[in-house]
């Protein structure tokens, strides 16, 4: 079972005629959503909520690490916050 949409998750794939950049939702109801896009653009996605959790980016927690143990190399001494 999927976890729910929540408001802050991002999601990817194309909505209508968009360029396909990656949303991030910021409303939720009972039967739609309001996203925004990388661009600026917002979209509304009028049914289930549901529908777009399989279309949910999971945050790559590897590729987190990496980049901050690298720029903890290239910066020693400095405190990285994220």
């Amino acid at each position: 079972m999927n976890t729910p949409l929540r408001v802050g998750d991002v999601v990817y794939g194309c909505f209508g005629r968009d360029p396909g950049d990656d949303k991030r939702v910021e409303a939720i109801g009972s039967d739609w959503v309001v996203l925004r896009g990388e661009s600026g653009g917002v979209w509304f996605h009028q049914g289930d909520p549901e529908r777009l959790t399989e279309y949910r980016k999971q945050p790559d927690d590897e590729d987190r690490i990496r980049d901050a143990m690298a720029e903890a190399h290239d910066h020693p001494g400095r405190v990285i916050t994220r």
